[in-house]
């Protein structure tokens, strides 16, 4: 039950700090480690293979390892800007909302999608091709975001990030 109270005498400090300062710098600075923490969290869900809310994301179908993780680009793209009074925290690869929400995708040109043949060992090179008309990926969140885009900080993503917006402001 102490955390919680931190948590809540954090909150206050940081909500009454960022009203008493109008002062841009030290908003900016609270605002830039609310997204350090949030972009780190999230980098430690690629890591896990964890959904912010601590649930497995489904294994690769047509490849070994770690789900969302082939090339590491995505989870290299997740980054935090601080715009105004807001802290943006997301990528701007085209292919992240497919991976996050799931769905299904089609062949844009052509009747098929085509997807390399791995070999049973691991390492082994493709052997041909496999043809789908759709493929259906899975949700696989990483962004602490509901199906509708809403932001759900899990507690413990705000309270580290409330932590830091405290050590921000110097309080």
């Amino acid at each position: 039950m102490a955390s919680k109270l931190t948590f809540d005498v954090q909150a206050a400090a940081v909500q009454a700090a960022l009203t008493k300062y109008s002062s841009k710098p030290m908003v900016t600075a609270a605002l830039a480690a609310l997204g350090r923490v949030i972009v780190n969290r999230v980098r430690l869900g690629f890591r896990s293979g964890l959904d912010p809310y601590g649930m497995p994301w489904a294994a690769p179908i047509l490849r070994e390892g770690q789900p969302l993780v082939d090339t590491g680009r995505l989870r290299s793209s997740i980054s935090s800007a601080v715009q105004g009074n807001e802290v943006v925290v997301g990528t701007n690869l085209i292919y992240a909302p497919i991976h996050q929400f799931g769905g299904v995708i089609f062949p844009k040109k052509g009747k098929y999608l085509a997807f390399p043949r791995r070999g049973s060992a691991a390492g082994a090179k493709a052997s041909g091709l496999i043809l789908a008309k759709s493929v259906t990926i899975p949700a696989r969140r990483f962004l602490p975001l509901t199906g509708s885009g809403q932001v759900q900080l899990p507690a413990e993503w705000a309270a580290s990030g409330l932590a830091a917006m405290y050590q921000a402001l110097k309080l």
